[in-house]
């Protein structure tokens, strides 16, 4: 796995070994960013259950003006510091070991433009996560959530949201949503 494109191209990503993580395609992530085809400079980003780190990283390496990556692994917390090094991105990151619900529930930050969601497939997470994010208002006014979820995952997506675009890719499915204005 690599960084596709920006300032970091081509920097090897490290991933963490096991079946608890699922890192992000490069073909997945390079259509995801294509999909984005917007400038994500000076965008806030935020990476739920970030694995790797790897979405945060291609979006700060493409522009983004600071990412937050939340995990509650600790050895995903250690890969993504090392990434976040190896491609020196330290400084625009802050990195979270946490529940994603704490994480939401005790955020008192700027709302985010642009949030990635890549829960464990098959737990329904996503419908809480959104609710939480609605609730607490993690997401600017014009923003965009990612999800990335198993093909078979049925995703129920309650008003204000809603989906604007929904590509599968073998297994996994990306899932682009925004809040109705």
């Amino acid at each position: 796995m690599r960084v596709i494109a920006g300032i970091a191209r081509g920097h090897k990503l490290q991933t963490i070994e096991g079946l608890e993580t699922r890192p992000t395609a490069d073909r997945v992530k390079l259509s995801l960013f294509n999909i984005l085809a917007f400038s994500l400079a000076d965008v806030h980003v935020l990476d739920l259950f970030a694995g790797s780190g790897a979405l945060a990283i291609e979006a700060l390496s493409r522009g983004a003006k600071c990412a937050v990556c939340v995990d509650q692994s600790t050895s995903a917390i250690d890969i993504i510091k090392k990434n976040l090094a190896h491609t020196k991105m330290t400084h625009k990151a802050v990195v979270v070991c946490d529940a994603y619900e704490r994480f939401i529930e005790g955020y008192l930050g700027e709302p985010f433009d642009l949030i990635f969601l890549d829960p464990p497939y098959g737990q329904q997470l996503v419908e809480r996560v959104l609710e939480q994010v609605m609730t607490k208002k993690c997401l600017a006014q014009g923003g965009q959530i990612v999800v990335e979820s198993d093909h078979t995952d049925v995703l129920t997506i309650l008003p204000p949201f809603v989906i604007v675009k929904q590509k599968k890719y073998g297994r996994a499915c990306l899932t682009f949503i925004k809040q109705e204005e």
